[in-house]
């Protein structure tokens, strides 16, 4: 009886470290994908010709759209990130 215990929490353990490792590269995926929203649309404000201006967009469009996915994704799973705590 003990050794089942024990293989249970052993398991638990392992599960909960899986997670934390998905929860902590989803959080490192959303702060990437805000900076290259940002980076485009700092990009976008300074383009100097009109084939610029059309990259940029295009950029901050799939940034939108990666970023927008990300937080859904992290929702759904009940993940909550403030990065003023983790300093």
């Amino acid at each position: 009886m003990g050794e089942i215990k024990l293989m249970q929490t052993s398991i638990a353990k392992k599960l909960q470290l899986e997670n934390d490792k998905k929860t902590k590269a989803l959080v490192k995926d959303i702060v990437e994908a805000k900076n290259e929203l940002f980076a485009a649309t700092q990009n976008f404000n300074f383009a100097d010709c009109d084939d610029l201006v059309d990259f940029y967009a295009h950029k901050i469009l799939a940034a939108e759209l990666k970023y927008n996915m990300l937080v859904k994704k992290a929702k759904e799973e009940g993940i909550s990130y403030n990065p003023y705590l983790h300093l």
